[in-house]
């Protein structure tokens, strides 16, 4: 099976993710137990939809959406 490497970037902090090939964003929602609807997906420096492929290198952030009043 071929691998690959995206960086996941969070609060700030990044790290490195080895995953199968032809993994989409969504996969990796469910694997870090995170819940879609409280952050914005960007994937290299860009607005993503969660149904993406990600390839090789890619950067993938998660911007947490802050409520208030």
């Amino acid at each position: 099976m071929n691998r690959m490497e995206v960086t996941l970037v969070q609060r700030e902090e990044s790290k490195k993710l080895q995953l199968p090939a032809k993994r989409r964003i969504t996969d990796i929602i469910g694997a870090q137990g995170l819940n879609g609807e409280t952050f914005v997906i960007k994937l290299n420096d860009r607005l993503a939809h969660p149904d993406e492929r990600l390839k090789e290198g890619d950067v993938l952030e998660f911007v947490e959406i802050i409520y208030g009043g």
